[in-house]
């Protein structure tokens, strides 16, 4: 509680706006524990993450909105997460949950080169049943971040 983490991150272009590159994200915040990072920059909606003991976390947005107005603005994602213990897809079966980030931005009114935000990550689950109705249930636990995206001065 309480804790700062640093990591970079980067945006890249995907049609006529810009994407953050969740590859490059998770590779710089997950560092030593993470083998390899899967996501495809024409595909954004699937980040596969391969554990050093080879589980696997593929998490994939199901559902995405947004909101902008003048200097500040809302994203909202829903995400279907499937866990797979060391082995692979083909030998066990995965442990689904959902996730929804729910996040608020704005421009710093102190920094130009700045975006302050709140995000709050709520995840539902798990479940392994084919059924499962965690969307419609209680959640499981959510997390509540301060957000500050600051762009690096020129060099």
């Amino acid at each position: 509680m309480g804790k700062t983490a640093r990591y970079k991150t980067r945006f890249v272009p995907y049609g006529d706006v810009y994407i953050e590159d969740r590859m490059f994200r998770e590779r710089q915040r997950l560092g030593a524990n993470v083998r390899l990072v899967e996501w495809d920059q024409s595909n954004p909606n699937i980040l596969t993450v391969t554990r050093p003991d080879g589980s696997i976390r593929e998490t994939k947005v199901t559902k995405r909105s947004q909101e902008e107005g003048g200097l500040a603005g809302t994203i909202s994602e829903f995400s279907r997460v499937a866990e797979m213990p060391p082995g692979g897809m083909m030998e066990a079966t995965p442990m689904l949950s959902a996730q929804r980030t729910r996040t608020r931005y704005k421009l710093s009114e102190d920094n130009p080169n700045e975006i302050e935000g709140l995000e709050l990550l709520t995840t539902y689950g798990p479940s392994t049943g084919p059924t499962a109705g965690f969307v419609d249930g209680e959640p499981t636990f959510t997390v509540k971040f301060r957000i500050k995206l600051t762009r690096p001065s020129p060099q």
